[in-house]
Order: structure tokens, then sequence, then C-alpha cells
């Protein structure tokens, strides 16, 4: 439901909730206010969710929250330590969380190795297995919903939907669709009672996110994504994934299953097959990548602008790409035309953190301790279509967008100064059909640096626009290569 204008209560700028000490206002919802806070007594920091609304449904709403979390103890759920009122209302003490949501890692694409991907999934299915034991259905599974520290240790939040199960493990709970499109199964959907196998599903498709960096139901309408999740069966991973092996597909696939009774009916039947693929897979040693600009949050989950964004679809996920690692930020660019402080750097571009230059070094020494192995992602370039000719007009050229590790197109524009059309990912490597004549493209690499390239296109010819940072040593791009991060 929305929250009525008149409902909300205005957050002032708070100094102290109940014993608890402010010290920064982290995001306001539509019923809710998140403050990073400090426990003055046990010195430690916290999250503390208030709620921010006069409506007596939504207020119910938090309390129920507030019960259910509080009763939830596991090292891959986020702790409730507090709850209590106070003169601007009931508020919600958890847990403050330093790391990443995993939705940051899939859309920065972090090249986490497959046994680490199943390691993180293994932690929220043993999560979501014990709130199943404690008779908690989370029925807002998704990838914003999880938080993950260090790359290692996956945590479950926002309890903010959960619905307690009846005996025979279903919810009667329906009369509207609840959850965040994309991953809700059918019968939430319809707003049908739902049951073990409805977090069954969710779990399935952030799964096959995170292993293939793509979403399992897509459209460009509401009404398109939610008439595939009802219609359709999940692409098989092993379309983007070819190294995917059977029994993972499988597994995945059976989480998504439009019926629910096709699918696994716990996390405790899911779990032994998911650990014994996982434990079936080598360990690889990786290279700790830094953690982009949001470092820190609260396990009481920044709430959403509005209530119906829990029921609008997210921004799909780009078309895979080669995972690459970040290229130090201190790299010059190869051109003399490089603007290292352009402001049209893009945004996701601008949110990477490189590594420092002086650890290039460690670096390489870590990557020739790393024994060869398939990439995760297949790596073709993304193509535009091509351009109608009319007329008899002269046909275009092809002109290959690629940068060292890997870099985002922020425009190509031609002699002329019209603008190129881009796809809606433009991650190198990129190919585009462009007019004959001279075109420039600018590449934001991956550290920060901005950098121009210059070609003459000629009709129907195929041309390589390449730019390689200098500061990275010839070792570590073979290993790109050889890992299909680059090519």
């Amino acid at each position: 439901s929305v929250v009525p204008e008149e409902a909300r209560l205005v957050m002032p700028d708070l100094r102290r909730i109940g014993k608890y000490d402010i010290l920064e206002r982290i995001a306001d919802g539509g019923f809710a206010t998140l403050y990073r806070g400090r426990d003055p007594f046990l010195k430690r920091l916290v999250a503390i969710k208030v709620c921010a609304s006069q409506d007596p449904e939504l207020r119910q709403q938090f309390l129920r929250e507030a019960e259910i979390a509080g009763n939830l103890d596991h090292p891959s759920i986020v702790r409730t330590f507090d709850f209590g009122f106070d003169q601007v209302g009931p508020y919600l003490v958890q847990e403050y969380l330093q790391g990443e949501d995993l939705s940051g890692l899939i859309e920065r694409r972090v090249p986490l190795s497959p046994r680490r991907r199943l390691d993180l999934l293994v932690q929220i299915a043993e999560g979501l297995a014990y709130s199943h034991a404690q008779r908690v259905l989370h029925l807002d599974v998704k990838p914003a919903n999880v938080r993950v520290l260090g790359r290692r240790q996956a945590k479950v939040l926002d309890f903010g939907i959960a619905r307690l199960a009846t005996g025979d493990g279903a919810s009667g709970v329906g009369g509207g669709m609840i959850g965040t499109a994309g991953y809700l199964p059918p019968e939430q959907v319809k707003g049908r009672a739902v049951d073990a196998r409805s977090d069954v599903f969710a779990f399935g498709a952030l799964a096959y996110e995170l292993l293939t960096f793509r979403r399992p139901f897509a459209g460009g309408t509401m009404g398109e994504l939610l008439k595939r999740v009802l219609e359709a069966e999940a692409e098989p991973m092993t379309r983007h994934w070819p190294d995917c092996s059977d029994a993972l597909a499988n597994l995945i696939g059976r989480c998504l299953r439009r019926e629910p009774a096709a699918r696994y009916p716990s996390f405790d039947a899911l779990l032994p097959d998911l650990i014994a693929v996982r434990d079936g897979l080598p360990e690889v040693a990786e290279v700790e990548v830094a953690a982009g600009a949001d470092s820190g949050r609260g396990g009481a989950d920044a709430p959403p602008a509005t209530d119906e964004a829990q029921a609008a679809p997210e921004t799909p996920a780009a078309p895979e790409t080669p995972a690459a690692p970040q290229a130090p930020a201190s790299l010059a660019a190869v051109t003399p035309a490089a603007q290292p402080g352009s402001a049209a750097r893009p945004r996701r571009v601008l949110a990477a953190v490189g590594l420092a230059a002086a650890l290039t070094a460690a670096v390489v020494a870590v990557l020739a301790l790393v024994p060869a192995r398939e990439p995760d992602v297949a790596a073709a370039p993304t193509a535009a279509p091509a351009p109608v000719v009319l007329g008899g007009g002269p046909s275009p050229g092809i002109l290959v967008l690629t940068a060292v590790p890997w870099g985002e197109i922020a425009r190509v524009t031609a002699a002329d100064g019209s603008v190129a059309d881009l796809p809606e990912s433009r991650v190198t490597p990129l190919r585009l059909w462009v007019a004959p004549g001279r075109h420039e493209a600018e590449i934001a690499l991956a550290g920060g640096e901005l950098v121009t390239c210059r070609v003459e296109v000629v009709e129907g010819g195929t041309h390589l626009c390449q730019v390689t940072s200098p500061g990275v040593p010839a070792a570590t791009i073979e290993y790109w290569k050889e890992m299909s991060w680059w090519r």
C-alpha cells in the first residue's frame, strides 16, 4: 500500500533515539527512516530503523517485522538487538553491517569464482532454511536484501513483509501482490497462499542472476515481466554460462518451476544438492577487489522510496559481458586526449574503486599463483543492430571498442557532430555499426580515467579502437586474456 502523505511523519535530525546516539541519517523510505547509531554502553555501531508513519496498518506491519526478526538467530541472518518506543515512534535496532549488497556485486560484475558464488548461495539457503524452521517465510528474497561482508559472508536482510507459516507450512495471506517483481513466484503474483516453495523460487531467481549476471525473467513493462513469470519457463542457465554443470543448471531450473509441486519442497531438501555441487568445484585463489562506494550500511535494510517500489520491476541486469578486475586508479591514459577529471564519466565507473598503483606488483604475484580455469561468463562483444541504409547511401562500417582491463563507453561522436546510438550495456568489448567517416570514442577505464580514441571508419570495413592502460603489467594482461576477462 502507498503511504498517504498526511500519514507520513517528517523525521527530524535527531541526536538520540532511546539510549542510542545518532551518527548519521542513512535513508528515508515509504514508512521508515534508517539511521546509523552507536550504543553508548556496549560501544558498537548499530542500524536504527524508525517507523515514520501514523498509519495503523503500517505501524502494525512494523511491529510484526520487529517481532519476527527479533526471534531469528542465525549467522546468515541480520541480528536484531533491540526494539522500543521513542517520541518519534517505534524503532528497531539491528547490527550495522559493513560490506556491499549482493545486488551491487552483480551490477559491478565482481569476478568471484564459481566456488565463491556457491559459498554465498549456500549461506543464504542455510539462513532461509533456519527461518523456515522457525515458521517464518521471507517472501522478498532478492539480491538487494542480501548483504555480503568481505566477499565471504552473506546475511539475509529485511523481513518487513515476512509471514508466519501455518501448521502445514503455508501462509494464507493473500489479497494482493506483495514483494519485488522479477523474483516473485507465480502464486505470489496471483495473491494466492504461499509456502516455503515460494522462497525457493525467489532464491532460484537470485542464484540465476548471481551466476549469469542476467535475470531469469525480464520484460520492458510490468505486464510483460509478470506474463513471463506466469507463462514461461526461465531460459536454461547454460545458454548464458556454457560452462555451467548440468547438476547446477538442473538445480536452479527446479527452483524456478512455475508449479510449486515441481520445485524443491524446502531448503532442507535443496541444500544437500547445492553443497554437493559446490564441493565438486576446485578451490581457486582470488584477488580481493575493493568494494563499491557504498561500503557500509545498516542491517535494517534501507527502505524503498515508496511502497509502490516493492511491486515495481528493478532495472534489468545488463547483457552478459566478461567480468574483469578493477584497474589501478592511478593508471594514465594512453592517448594525449586523456581527461581524468571529466564530468562525463559514467556513474558506475565513478563508483568503482581502483586498486592503488603500489599494489600492482602484489596483484601480479598473486595472479601468478592462480591456476588457469575456464571463464565464468562467455565473453562476446555486445552488438548494436545494423542500421537500415536507404536510397543507395553508403554502407556502414563496424567499430569494435575494447579496453584493458575493461571500460565503459561514454560517447561515440562522428566528425559532423552526430552522436551514435549506444546499447543499454556500454561495457567493453562493444561492437557498433557506424556511418563511414572519422569517429571519436570516449572510454572510461575501470580506474576512472576518461580516454579518447579516434578511428577512421571506411564503408563496409571493420576497425578496432583499443585502449590499454600502460601501468598494467604484461603478465597481468596475459592472465586476463587467458581467463577471458579481456579480449
